[in-house]
């Protein structure tokens, strides 16, 4: 009697245990749903950075060794450099953190070389869609910017902005917002001198920056309600999911473990994935959708 009172407390308790686990995870994804941005510039404030001092125009392979996911566009006539708050040339702070770039163009023989760089997207655009984002820039005379979108790192791709002239905001962080229309499947922001003529243009860049999940939810008011079938998972072991612009899904146990990450087809409203490996018991379906939006539902294998 005593030995088959001791098993029903046993299994009470595991039950329990199951039910804080499970409810704890949920309130971890919950809360790390709510801080997750959806498209990001991967280097935008250029503090992902190995440099331990200013440097004036590097060589392009030191830069791309010092400087995460922004590369150079042509190499020749570079004028890039690593600027710091601590640097004694007197062009301030950054506008975000301790690191800026400065770009600039130059006249050589005649001809206006302009420096070049490609930032690197989190997620790619798609062709025809709406975006937004910022940056900052700071600027001593008429300098100014173009921005680009591109689907290599190795040219600027085509023109998505020109920004009006520093002056007469001479020396001081300029915002700029940008929304547009992705010309094309996009995997770089790029950034240019625009071809003035001058023989000698520069000025400093940073926090190139697009806008958070949780504010592009604001602006939602359609929220999409994912169809999940069949749950329980039986049988043959498939999933179907409904959800318009599904970009990718993870499965996680409930110590909260990636057991499973795929990409998915955000063209498609249906796609389905073969679970018939997983073990029997809870767990967690994660869907990342095109707009940044991350959506978790509880699955169950049987």
């Amino acid at each position: 009697m005593k030995i088959i009172v001791l098993q029903n407390i046993k299994t009470h308790l595991q039950r329990v245990i199951e039910f804080f686990k499970v409810s704890l995870l949920l309130i971890i994804i919950l809360v790390s749903t709510n801080v997750s941005y959806s498209q990001q510039v991967l280097n935008g404030s250029f503090e992902n950075n190995s440099a331990d001092t200013c440097l004036i125009s590097p060589y392009s392979h030191v830069f791309h060794t010092l400087m995460d996911d922004v590369i150079v566009i042509d190499t020749f006539g570079s004028f890039l450099d690593i600027v710091r708050n601590d640097c004694a040339w007197g062009w301030g702070d950054a506008q975000n953190g301790n690191y800026t770039i400065g770009i600039g163009s130059n006249l050589i023989n005649g001809d206006t070389v302009r420096e070049k760089i490609a930032l690197k997207l989190s997620i790619d655009l798609e062709e025809g869609n709406e975006y937004s984002f910022s940056y900052y820039f700071k600027g001593w005379d008429f300098s100014s910017l173009e921005i680009g979108a591109s689907e290599t790192s190795n040219d600027f791709g085509i023109l998505i902005q020109s920004s009006p002239p520093a002056y007469p905001n001479i020396g001081v962080w300029i915002k700029q917002d940008v929304n547009f229309v992705a010309p094309n499947n996009s995997s770089f922001i790029t950034v240019r001198m625009p071809d003035t003529g001058m023989a000698l243009d520069w000025l400093l860049i940073d926090n190139f920056k697009f806008p958070s999940t949780s504010n592009i939810n604001e602006q939602k008011k359609d929220i999409p309600t994912p169809r999940i079938y069949p749950n329980p998972i039986v049988n043959k072991g498939d999933l179907s999911i409904e959800v318009k612009g599904l970009m990718e899904i993870e499965i996680l146990d409930t110590f909260g473990k990636k057991i499973l990450s795929k990409k998915m087809d955000h063209h498609s409203l249906l796609n389905k994935i073969n679970l018939l490996d997983l073990n029997h018991g809870i767990y967690f379906l994660k869907m990342r959708l095109y707009n940044g939006q991350i959506i978790t539902k509880k699955i169950v294998k049987k």
